[in-house]
C-alpha cells in the first residue's frame, strides 16, 4: 500500500517504491489503481531526488517501466530542462498510459522553464506522438507543451 511510504520520504527505499510500482500496476486497471499509482508518483517526487546517486538519464534510458516513472517524479520535481532530450526520447517509447501522462507533465515543467529546450526534431516526432494519442487528458496536456512560445 502506497500509504505506508507516506510521511517518510527520507528514508523510504527506492526499491520498495518500484516494488509498489509493479504490484499497482499488477491490479485490474480502474479509478483506484490509478489514484493509488498518482499517490505513489506524488512519494517519488519527494523520495527520487533525495536518493544518493540517483541517475535520471539512466532511469529514463532504462527498460523498465517503473524506474522511468522514478525519472518523471525526479524531473517533475526538479524540472532540470538539460535532461528534455531524454525524457522526450523515453516519452516517445513509453509503453503505458500513466507513465506517458507523467511524462508529458515533467516535460511540460521543463518546457515552461525553457522554451527553447525542445529541437525541431523533438517537436516533430511529439506532434506525430500527438495525432496518434486518442482523445483525453494525454492529448491534451501535449498539445498545451507544444503550444507553448519556442515549442
Amino acid at each position: 500500500m502506497v500509504a505506508r511510504f507516506v510521511g517518510k520520504p527520507r528514508t523510504a527505499d527506492l526499491d520498495s517504491l518500484l516494488a509498489e510500482y509493479a504490484r499497482l500496476r499488477a491490479l485490474p486497471s480502474d479509478l483506484s489503481r490509478t489514484q493509488l499509482l498518482d499517490q505513489l508518483f506524488g512519494v517519488l517526487v519527494n523520495v527520487v531526488p533525495k536518493v544518493a546517486g540517483f541517475d535520471v538519464g539512466a532511469a529514463l534510458a532504462g527498460d523498465g517501466p517503473a524506474m522511468r516513472l522514478a525519472g518523471y517524479a525526479y524531473l517533475f520535481g526538479q524540472e532540470n530542462p538539460a535532461y528534455t532530450p531524454n525524457l522526450v526520447d523515453a516519452l516517445l517509447r513509453e509503453s503505458t498510459s500513466f507513465n506517458q501522462y507523467w511524462a508529458i507533465m515533467a516535460l511540460r515543467g521543463l518546457v515552461n522553464r525553457d522554451p527553447t529546450a525542445l529541437s525541431e526534431r523533438q517537436r516533430t516526432a511529439l506532434r506525430d506522438m500527438l495525432a496518434g494519442l486518442p482523445t483525453g487528458s494525454r492529448k491534451t496536456k501535449l498539445a498545451a507543451v507544444l503550444a507553448e512560445p519556442g515549442a
